[in-house]
């Protein structure tokens, strides 16, 4: 009779260690992190900025920038859209060369909705359409973006202009 082979504790180890070492090198990587990627990550930074938009004579709107804040942190989650309706703003996250980096959709600051209890106390809906209103954008900073661009989503126009470009140096 052939003798069968003792698998040792040692052995098992062993292989079990360079199964593990193999699954874990095929996992790697390719993706260089940067310096500036680095800092990012260690230092998150919020960004608020707070802007005025009012309608003008000839219909369309003006947006003004009032400031902008850094905070040290990092957002949970962003609750914005992906998809607007016409009047709703589009905000793009720009980088150096002027690309997209992100995109999101903010509902029109200028229609409110308004729910009351009347004299009767019965729940009342209200629409309003405002002539000014004030809004804010929070977004956790990016060091690769250097700009905000926002337009009024027109369904009309393809290719509408910019109502404010902001910088954040």
């Amino acid at each position: 009779m052939m003798k069968r082979p003792q698998i040792t504790y040692h052995h098992f180890s062993k292989a079990t260690f360079l199964l593990v070492l193999l699954v874990l090198l095929s996992c790697k990587t390719n993706k260089n992190v940067t310096k500036k990627d680095m800092v990012a990550r260690s230092n998150p930074k919020i960004l608020f900025l707070n802007y005025t938009i009012e309608k003008t004579n000839n219909s369309s709107k003006r947006i003004s920038l009032i400031n902008k804040i850094k905070a040290d942190g990092t957002l949970k989650q962003n609750n914005f859209f992906k998809k607007g309706v016409h009047g709703d703003l589009n905000c793009n996250l720009l980088d150096k060369k002027g690309h997209t980096i992100e995109s999101f959709v903010i509902k029109n600051p200028l229609f409110k909705t308004i729910e009351y209890v009347d004299e009767s106390k019965h729940f009342k809906v209200k629409q309003l359409d405002l002539d000014n209103a004030q809004f804010t954008l929070r977004f956790q900073l990016n060091p690769s973006v250097t700009s905000i661009s926002i337009t009024e989503i027109d369904t009309l126009n393809t290719t509408p202009k910019p109502l404010i470009k902001t910088e954040l140096n």
